[in-house]
Formats: structure tokens, sequence, C-alpha cells
């Protein structure tokens, strides 16, 4: 779900190590260069003279800005607002898309990148949008999948007797709403004659 930013500043809670984790987007005209150093070896960093050269002014979108309580929705958003990435820079445009949470920081990210057009590094460029998705990020969209939400399809793993009548395991139905955080669910299944809402507890079913 979409929050306040009002109320969820990341500027004191980003890489706080706290929980509940959520998921900041955020937008900007920045954009990076490759590089090879002494050593030969390849490394990202900021492109603050090609953005010079191109007339690009380092500014965020705050309009575009938003946080999330769960990755996936920030990582629908942010794969969204990446595709207004141009395949070269221009002014006023997304060069790059950030999701950063409470625990590891920066958990995602798309931009566009400058890469040296010939083998021997000079001073020609192409340009490539890049996306990083980091293991936590994955990692916490594999254990939202099993964390009942609102709109998740779940089966009873225990008989729930409702003012509905008896449901027996094995039932499927959709949760509708989310009661105490998460310690019981409003669930929509089938009835005898039409669909029914139901009341269940967490233990009593499991995300499909």
């Amino acid at each position: 779900m979409r929050l306040d930013l009002k109320l969820n500043s990341p500027v004191t809670m980003v890489g706080d190590g706290k929980k509940p984790n959520l998921f900041w987007v955020t937008a900007s005209t920045d954009f990076s260069f490759a590089n090879k150093d002494e050593d030969g070896i390849l490394t990202i960093d900021y492109a603050e003279g090609l953005m010079k050269k191109h007339g690009i002014e380092s500014k965020s979108f705050k309009d575009e800005e938003a946080v999330f309580d769960n990755a996936r929705e920030a990582l629908d958003y942010a794969k969204d607002l990446s595709l207004r990435i141009p395949s070269e820079p221009e002014k006023d445009c997304i060069h790059r898309v950030t999701i950063e949470d409470r625990l590891c920081g920066t958990a995602w990210e798309c931009e566009l990148i400058a890469y040296p057009f010939k083998e021997e590094w000079s001073s020609g460029w192409k340009f490539e949008k890049d996306e990083r998705g980091g293991p936590d990020l994955i990692n916490i969209l594999k254990s939202e999948r099993d964390v009942p939400n609102e709109h998740s399809m779940v089966r009873l793993i225990a008989v729930v007797n409702d003012q509905e009548g008896t449901f027996p395991v094995g039932t499927i139905g959709t949760i509708v709403s989310v009661y105490n955080e998460g310690q019981a669910f409003a669930v929509e299944t089938k009835g005898l004659k039409h669909p029914v809402v139901i009341t269940v507890l967490a233990k009593q079913l499991k995300v499909i």
C-alpha cells in the first residue's frame, strides 16, 4: 500500500534498521558513467562532468517520490517510472530511479549509464539503461509472497466455523481485509448460494 510521505520521511528512516520495513521510490536527473581506473578495473561513477556537458542540472522529481509498505508495489511503481528514462540524456528527464528501504539502504536502482564507445576508451560515449536489483530486495520479495495481504489468494489449513457456516480444510478464498496487523483476515469465498466473507485467523490459512 502507498503511504503518506509526510508521515514517513526517508531522511530519518532510510537505513535505520528498524521494522516494519518501508520502501521509498525516488527519481532524479542524475546518471553515471563507466570508468577504468589505473589498474584496469571498471567502476561506475557519478557523471557530473558529462551532465554539465549536456546542460543537465542535478535535481530530484519530488512529485514522483513515493513510499510503500511492501517491496512488490514499490518495484512495480519504480519500473513504471524507469520507462521514462530516455536512450540518451535530456534536460529535465528522469535518468535514475532508486528504491531505498529501512534495512539495507539502496535496494534497487535503474539508471542511464554512459559507456566509452571505443575499446581504447576515447571520448566517445554510448548510453545504456542499467537495472541493478540487490539480493536483499529479491529476498524481501520472496518473503512477501508468503505474507497474507489484501488481495492475496489463500487456502484454509484448518476448519473454520463462522456465522456463514463451516468451511473445511482446502477452501480457497481471497483476503479482502486485514485485522489487528495480520492476526486475522476477512476472506471472501464461495457460499452455498453466493460469495460470503468469513473471518479467518492467521494460523488457519496459507497464501497460495
